[in-house]
């Protein structure tokens, strides 16, 4: 968070709890006018997976075996695997990353290019991977 730089913009920070005096606002209270917020540029990733039919638990075993490792990356921070409740062949990872370069170098980590050399036979469509970031 950017601090006020001036003392009319801590006054102004302040004055929406009634605390303009003290400059300590109740814990429940959290003014945040938007001049002085900035939101990480982070880069959401999903990847989708469709197994072939009869290899629906070993793909969830190999994606499964990424989610401890990937959590423990600097710049992971969220790495969640999802299942499709209609189709289970389909899981879909939903991952968010501090940038484009920390995605970048978790692909280059060598388990993670070791199971997507495992997952090569067990696929039925080629991995999706797609990028987003907030608007």
């Amino acid at each position: 968070m950017v601090v006020p730089s001036s003392n009319q913009a801590i006054r102004d920070y302040y004055r929406g709890c009634g605390r303009a005096r003290t400059g300590r606002c109740p814990p429940t209270v959290t003014p945040r006018p938007a001049e002085i917020i900035q939101m990480a540029a982070t880069a959401h990733v999903f990847a989708r997976y469709l197994a072939r039919p009869g290899q629906e638990e070993a793909v969830k075993a190999v994606l499964t075996a990424l989610i401890a490792p990937t959590r423990r990356e600097l710049g992971c921070y969220q790495c969640d695997l999802l299942e499709n409740r209609i189709d289970p062949r389909e899981l879909c990872f939903v991952e968010r990353w501090e940038s484009d370069k920390a995605f970048d170098e978790h692909l280059e980590m060598s388990y993670v290019k070791s199971a997507t050399a495992q997952l090569a036979d067990l696929l039925e469509t080629p991995l999706d991977i797609r990028r987003y970031h907030i608007v």
